[in-house]
């Protein structure tokens, strides 16, 4: 579903680790800040949505909350949030 979603600079910085029904969303930094700020959190702000739309498509409930699992993570590699599927 997020890979789907448009992005700027040809990187889908996200990542997503699933673990039961909870996926959890990163991002894996990989430009450094513009003077508007960090242009691949728009990205994943984006991939989120289209997560989130498809999900609510097929008739699946859920929501987002911080629930950071504490994963050992690569460099650069930093947790936005997590979805919970409640169905």
């Amino acid at each position: 579903m997020a890979r789907l979603a448009p992005f700027a600079g040809n990187k889908q910085p996200w990542r997503a680790v699933v673990i039961d029904n909870t996926v959890h969303f990163y991002e894996y930094k990989t430009l450094k800040d513009s003077p508007l700020g960090d242009i691949q959190k728009v990205d994943i702000g984006i991939a989120l949505s289209h997560f989130d739309l498809t999900e609510k498509e097929n008739s699946h409930s859920g929501r987002f909350a911080e629930l950071e699992p504490q994963l050992a993570l690569p460099g650069n590699t930093h947790y936005i949030i997590s979805y919970e599927r409640t169905n």
